[in-house]
Order: structure tokens, then sequence, then C-alpha cells
């Protein structure tokens, strides 16, 4: 159980992380690059 727990937060994480950046970059106009 542990180890599903597990595997979905790191999913959910990376996805978000994912989307998270390519929303802050479109806001931005690709202000925030590197």
């Amino acid at each position: 159980m542990k180890k599903l727990a597990a595997e979905f937060i790191g999913t959910f994480a990376l996805v978000f992380a994912g989307t998270g950046a390519i929303v802050i970059d479109e806001t931005t106009g690709g202000a925030v690059t590197h």
C-alpha cells in the first residue's frame, strides 16, 4: 500500500510540475526560462 501511495504522489508531482512549467511559460510570455 505504501508503494502505491508513493507512486501516486510521485506521478502527481511530476505531472503538476510539468503542466505548471507550461502554464508559467505561457503566462509570462517566455520570460522565465533557461
